[in-house]
C-alpha cells in the first residue's frame, strides 16, 4: 500500500514543529508590527509561515508558499533579526532546502529596497525644503 505524500508531509511537519520557536516568532512579528499577537496581520503571517513549512515538508497543496511568505515579510517591514528567526524555524523541517535560502534572500532584498526608497523620499523632502 502506498502512503499519501501529503499525509507524510503533514506528519513530518507535526514531528518537527517547535512550539517555543513558533511562539517566539509570533511575539517578534507582533513587536515589529507594533500590534497585539492576535492582530489579523500577525495571524496571517503566522499562517504563511505554517504554509511554507508544509511546502518544505513536501505537502503538494502549499507549493510556492515560501515565496508568498517572503513577500508578506517584506511588506510587513520585519526586522532582519525576525527574518533570521523565521529562516531558522523553517530549517527545522529541511536544513539544506534551497527554498529557505531563496526566502531569506527575497525578504532581505525587499527590505533593502524599501529602505532605499525611504531614504530617497527623505532626501527629496529635504531637497524640496531647501528649494522652497
Amino acid at each position: 500500500m502506498t502512503q499519501d505524500p501529503n499525509a507524510t508531509a503533514t506528519q513530518r511537519y507535526h514531528d518537527l514543529f517547535d512550539n517555543v520557536r513558533y511562539t517566539a516568532i509570533a511575539e517578534l512579528v507582533a513587536s515589529n508590527s507594533n500590534t497585539d499577537r492576535d492582530d489579523k496581520r500577525v495571524v496571517d503571517l503566522l499562517v504563511a509561515i505554517q504554509n511554507a513549512a508544509f511546502e518544505i515538508c513536501g505537502h503538494a497543496l502549499h507549493m510556492g508558499a515560501w515565496h508568498t511568505l517572503a513577500v508578506r515579510c517584506g511588506q510587513h517591514f520585519l526586522s532582519f533579526h525576525t527574518v533570521d528567526v523565521i529562516r531558522d524555524f523553517l530549517r527545522l523541517f529541511a536544513p539544506d532546502d534551497g527554498r529557505i535560502d531563496d526566502f531569506e534572500s527575497t525578504v532581505k532584498s525587499m527590505l533593502r529596497a524599501y529602505s532605499g526608497l525611504d531614504d530617497l523620499k527623505t532626501a527629496t523632502a529635504h531637497a524640496n525644503g531647501v528649494h522652497s
